[in-house]
């Protein structure tokens, strides 16, 4: 199920294989559902994100922790391996889980090669000033998850969220993938702020091409 190089969070970012293995035996319960799925064009890369929650024994009657998770999975070897985990926390939510929604790309095919370093551009020159770049980057459906709050769907509502968040925060250097039709693909990396953490950011094309802004995790650690 994992990728050989896949990473999670642990709070840092470390090589899933390597920490499932060091993984200490543990009776706590993690349950999840995934919202949303999307694939891009040639169905090579895609991610499930959706509400979680834990407790510490399946003996606990109800969840003690409550949060989002974002799972990017690859195509390999004729099945969807985890390529990159990570998550948000929030309070227990008041109501039940919307449906699961599926999303298709279907944008212009792209080389990996020329895609990846103009997505990790975007995002360099978006992540310089979030607030301004933001409506002219971000797609009507986009989804903002604030460290220690409840995720944020659609547009203007994400930036009346991304408006009043704390400042300053300074986001480091992005590391990340595309798909191999180069309309779908990821930017992580570590962000300095008064509590410092880990961001996400997922990049999809539009039909005309262009890379939209579709999520943004930030994880304190």
């Amino acid at each position: 199920m994992l990728s050989d190089d896949s990473i999670v969070f642990l709070p840092g970012p470390q090589n899933g294989k390597k920490a499932s293995e060091s993984k200490p035996a543990s009776e706590a319960v993690l349950q999840w559902s995934p919202v949303l799925a999307a694939t891009p064009t040639g169905g090579d890369l895609g991610y499930t994100t959706g509400p979680s929650s834990s407790q510490n024994s399946a003996a606990d009657k109800e969840p003690t922790d409550f949060g989002h998770f974002v799972s990017i999975w690859r195509w390999e070897d004729g099945k969807w391996k985890l390529l990159f985990d990570l998550g948000s926390d929030h309070p227990r939510p008041a109501g039940p889980s919307p449906e699961l929604q599926l999303v298709e790309n279907h944008a212009p095919h792209e080389s990996p090669v020329t895609a990846l370093p103009s997505m990790l551009a975007l995002d360099r020159s978006y992540a310089s000033d979030r607030v301004r770049h933001f409506s002219s980057v971000a797609e009507d459906l986009i989804r903002v998850y604030p460290p220690q709050a409840f995720p944020v769907s659609g547009r203007e509502a994400a930036a009346a969220a991304l408006a009043g968040a704390p400042k300053p925060i300074t986001f480091g250097e992005p590391k990340g993938e595309v798909s191999q039709g180069g309309d779908l693909g990821f930017a992580w990396g570590k962000y300095t702020a008064a509590i410092p953490g880990d961001y996400l950011r997922i990049w999809r094309k539009n039909r005309a091409g262009n890379w939209k802004l579709t999520l943004e995790l930030l994880h304190p650690r």
